[in-house]
């Protein structure tokens, strides 16, 4: 099943589209997850809002407010300000 998404969703996914190709990864195919200081592979990365979406949704299609995180720490953190 195909889950459909709102208006909000595609300037969210528009922005990290955006921030993704303004970042590259390094030469060797990697990131630094900007919470733990890691190596993360290009295809393993998340796009992490650094101030949350759910706390500041005026911040969710800012790019200055996104950063490359490991999934883990993407998961530790949450919906928490960083």
């Amino acid at each position: 099943m195909i889950k459909k998404q709102g208006k909000v969703a595609r300037k969210t996914n528009a922005a990290v589209a955006k921030w993704r190709k303004l970042n590259p990864p390094n030469h060797q195919g990697y990131y630094i997850c900007y919470l733990c200081h890691r190596w993360i592979p290009a295809n393993e990365m998340q796009v992490e809002h650094v101030k949350s979406k759910a706390r500041h949704p005026d911040l969710r299609t800012d790019l200055d407010n996104l950063q490359p995180a490991c999934s883990s720490c993407n998961a530790k953190k949450g919906s928490h300000d960083a």
